[in-house]
């Protein structure tokens, strides 16, 4: 048992330590994205739309991040299940 709860704070520690990084690197330090777009050989249609598809995808990989950890919460689990499924269907 201490061993999962151990488990469950490391992978929550790191998930949140990624979240920090992701947001700070995409919405603080480049919200232009010009580094990764510097990368690209590609016209892009339109880089409003772009933009706002990015920033939509990393909205949500933040999201999962933040409560992925949740699913492997046995308390949460047995004494939510609907919230538990509802997770596990998020991340999947």
């Amino acid at each position: 048992m201490k061993s999962r709860v151990g488990l469950l704070v490391t992978l929550s520690v790191i998930a949140l330590m990624w979240v920090l990084h992701t947001a700070s690197k995409n919405f603080v330090v480049d919200p232009d994205f010009t580094v990764f777009l510097g990368n690209k050989d590609i016209q892009l249609p339109s880089i409003a739309l772009w933009f706002m598809m990015i920033r939509i995808h990393i909205i949500l990989a933040i999201i999962a991040l933040i409560t992925g950890p949740l699913g492997l919460s046995l308390s949460i689990r047995m004494k939510r299940p609907a919230l538990h499924r509802w997770n596990v269907l998020e991340v999947i």
